[in-house]
């Protein structure tokens, strides 16, 4: 903004001096002629009643017509019989040479002559002052735009930093008034979301400790009751088994209750920890399978001996909970998981052989009341927490690719506070269609 408005002042000075440097420079050549002209036929006069008194009274010399030469000036004074007496410089011949000739009595004449030179002289000293003024003018246009840009972009740079301030969570940051109205009207608007973003963000947050207390109290309540259950002597060794895997399910639930009530605070995720992808993976193919086997459908995975990672074990899990589910509720045939260093980054991939959805399939939307539709954005919104990438592969058939860090430092570095969620949960090429995603 401000070298924008410096080079309209510049323009317009280079424009307004134009409009007056260039017809005033014909202006003064003009005048500067005419009033030579004038200047020589004053002289002209002169010596037209002063030549014949002087030869009434004794001879005319060269030495008397020196006397009465000007500057770049030539005087020849010619006899009835041809001859000439002159005075001054010769003067090269020019067509732009102001030249006067008066008729004296007895056939005497007399020619006053003044050099171009000397005019176009004159002339271009007046032109140099008359550029001096022009770039003085041009100085000042710079000046007066800087200052006049400074002051008009300062308002605006204030709104800039206060809507960076809003963006990072402050909603604190005081907005000044300014005399600018169109500055004024956009502070205004801002305070305005500032408030109402601030109102908003405390509601969620308000939820969201709420809805912890509701949620925790209930689980750690049915904890308790499944805990002593398998502590009863009359519970059978077969039971006791699966109350103790309901138990881990209930623990991982719980997890899975905080990390999605730090997301909805938009805090960090839980602090990441080395892990192998390999045996989450495993775990996750294990918990499914069971109702793979209940639906007719098989669940195969190919996975290396050991794929090691550094990222939180809880959302990755809950990713990969999502993406079985949605392979198992929406796809058809085999669903497979592979997992592989891909050299760049490590990569979980879920493939089913239903065909590539079509639509924004990574976009929250709700379906009949029931909960559809906001499975996979949670994915991708999880994924984005811990600087990891959910996208849709760009094969025929469905595929999900969860692309993760390789090294410690990435992660580190992605997970820092003014970087949590800058990696894009969005698909490589978007694409989903009604009913896909929980």
């Amino acid at each position: 903004m401000r070298e924008r408005l410096v080079a309209a002042f510049v323009c317009l000075a280079v424009a307004l001096v134009a409009l007056y440097a260039i017809p005033r420079s014909y202006i003064i050549a003009d005048d500067i002629r005419a009033t030579e002209i004038r200047k020589l036929e004053r002289s002209a006069n002169l010596l037209e009643v002063l030549l014949p008194e002087r030869a009434r009274n004794e001879a005319v010399t060269a030495d008397f017509l020196a006397g009465l030469v000007n500057q770049a000036e030539r005087i020849e004074y010619v006899r009835a019989d041809g001859s000439v007496i002159a005075a001054g410089a010769e003067l090269a011949p020019d067509p732009a040479n102001i030249v006067l000739t008066r008729d004296l009595p007895d056939g005497v004449t007399v020619t006053l002559s003044r050099s171009a030179d000397f005019v176009e002289a004159r002339v271009a000293e007046e032109l140099v002052s008359l550029a001096a003024l022009g770039l003085g003018l041009l100085v000042a246009a710079v000046v007066a735009g800087l200052f006049v840009a400074g002051t008009m972009s300062r308002p605006f740079l204030k709104l800039a930093d206060a809507a960076r301030k809003l963006g990072e969570g402050d909603f604190a940051a005081d907005i000044p008034r300014f005399r600018i109205p169109e500055a004024d009207g956009i502070g205004r608007a801002l305070q305005s979301s500032s408030t109402a973003l601030e109102g908003m963000l405390r509601r969620e947050r308000e939820f969201a400790s709420n809805a912890s207390h509701q949620l925790r109290t209930p689980l750690t309540a049915l904890r308790l009751e499944i805990e002593d259950l398998t502590l009863r002597k009359e519970t059978p060794p077969e039971l006791a088994g699966d109350l103790r895997r309901a138990l881990h399910e209930l623990d991982r639930l719980n997890g899975a209750v905080n990390d999605l009530l730090d997301l909805s605070r938009n805090q960090r995720m839980a602090a990441v920890t080395d892990i192998n992808l390999v045996s989450v993976t495993a775990d996750a193919v294990a918990r499914w399978r069971v109702t793979a086997d209940g639906l007719g459908r098989q669940l195969e995975a190919s996975l290396p001996d050991t794929l090691p990672a550094r990222v939180p074990k809880g959302p990755v899990q809950q990713i990969l909970d999502v993406l079985f589910d949605n392979a198992l509720k929406h796809g058809r045939g085999t669903v497979s998981v592979r997992a592989a260093d891909a050299g760049t980054h490590l990569g979980i991939t879920v493939t089913d052989e239903g065909p590539r959805p079509e639509g924004d399939i990574f976009h929250r939307h709700v379906s009949g009341g029931t909960g559809e539709g906001i499975g996979l954005a949670l994915a991708g919104e999880l994924a984005a927490s811990i600087a990891c990438h959910l996208g849709l592969d760009a094969s025929p058939q469905t595929s999900f690719t969860l692309k993760l860090p390789k090294t410690s430092s990435t992660t580190n570095a992605l997970l820092g506070p003014g970087n949590r969620g800058a990696t894009l949960s969005k698909p490589d090429t978007p694409s989903a269609g009604p009913g896909w995603g929980r």
